[in-house]
C-alpha cells in the first residue's frame, strides 16, 4: 500500500494538488524514492510546482535528500 501511494506521489506533482493532499492525508510517504532516489520534491523542482513542493515541505519532504546522480532539491531549483 504505502508503495502504491508513493508512486502517486509523482502523479500529482504537476497539476493535481487536491490528489496531492488526499493522498498524503492518508498515509503517503512524502519521501517515498524512484530507482534513481528521487523524490516527489524531486520532481517539483523540476516541473516547477512550487505549491505541492511547499505542501512536500509542511509534511516533512527532506531537502537534503539526494539522488542517485547527487543531485539535491535547493540545486535543481537553480536551474
Amino acid at each position: 500500500m504505502m508503495m502504491i501511494l508513493g508512486m502517486g506521489m509523482y502523479i500529482c506533482v504537476c497539476v493535481y494538488i487536491y490528489i496531492y493532499i488526499y493522498i498524503v492525508q492518508h498515509g503517503a510517504d512524502v519521501n517515498a524514492a524512484d530507482v534513481t532516489a528521487q523524490t516527489a520534491l524531486h520532481w517539483t523542482g523540476v516541473r516547477g510546482s512550487i505549491q505541492v513542493a511547499e505542501l512536500l515541505l509542511q509534511q516533512g519532504a527532506c531537502l537534503e535528500c539526494a539522488d542517485t546522480h547527487g543531485y539535491r532539491v535547493h540545486v535543481l531549483k537553480l536551474c
